[in-house]
């Protein structure tokens, strides 16, 4: 046996809600295993746990796998997944109401699931803490190795042009000498 899922509030937010009703998908499938349900899913049992712990609105991807895993309606939970992803990333601002799905029906039959019932209103909108994506800390690191490059470029190209070329570099006349040419000058 599994350890204990975490209680979740559904009126704490769409994302709980959405979590919420998985977890009673699952469990009207027959409470089968997060590491059974992998196997039909096609994703790890971690990543069906993380669909279902209401830390955060699970990919399209997982989401299905969970479902088909399931046996539930999957058309009908990935519009449900799309109308949960529209309040989350809403501006809290823009938002009057916060749309949220309705508990589940009942069962029609032990091994059918049947889909998620229609929208219902929320009186209060959820603020949810937006997420820095990772192209800032990319485009922070691409900078610092651009800066990284000029500085050596420069401190490699500065003394040459305040002191001048070393002296393999040059010949007599001050004209550039092929490498090979370089080596074998400052081998006498």
């Amino acid at each position: 046996m599994g350890r204990l899922e975490k209680q979740l509030d559904p009126q704490s937010g769409p994302v709980a809600r959405l979590a919420v009703d998985l977890r009673e998908l699952r469990r009207l499938a027959g409470a089968p295993t997060y590491r059974e349900m992998s196997r039909a899913a096609g994703y790890s049992p971690s990543a069906l746990s993380a669909a279902a712990s209401g830390a955060g609105l699970p990919s399209v991807g997982v989401l299905t796998g969970y479902v088909r895993a399931c046996g539930g309606d999957v058309e009908a939970w990935c519009r449900r997944r799309a109308e949960v992803a529209l309040v989350v990333t809403a501006p809290v601002a823009a938002v009057t109401t916060v749309t949220a799905v309705a508990p589940m029906v009942a069962l029609t039959s032990a091994a059918a699931v049947t889909e998620p019932a229609t929208a219902a209103e929320v009186s209060e909108p959820v603020a949810t803490p937006r997420v820095r994506s990772r192209k800032l800390s990319f485009s922070r690191r691409a900078a610092g190795l651009v800066a990284a490059a000029v500085v050596g470029s420069l401190a490699t190209v500065m003394p040459m042009a305040i002191w001048g070329a070393p002296s393999c570099m040059t010949s007599d006349h001050g004209r550039p000498v092929p490498a090979a040419s370089c080596h074998q000058l400052s081998a006498h």
